[in-house]
């Protein structure tokens, strides 16, 4: 794959990018994100790093429930 051929530091973001798609998603909602959701993901990946991108996934209304 081309991303074989990336800087370390690049490679690593490839790898977060991976990692929200297939991990954080599943994990925390139980589903695989949007096209939409992605592309915010990956905007906020490059500012602010995968640990605020798992903060936004759990503090999601998707938890928000009425009895």
């Amino acid at each position: 794959m081309a991303e074989f051929n990336l800087p370390h530091n690049q490679r690593r973001f490839v790898d977060s990018v991976c990692a929200v798609r297939s991990t954080a998603w599943q994990h925390i909602l139980g589903r695989q994100p949007t096209d939409e959701e992605l592309t915010r993901a990956v905007t906020a990946l490059k500012s602010r790093g995968l640990k605020n991108v798992c903060w936004v996934l759990l503090n999601s209304t998707e938890f928000v429930y009425l009895r």
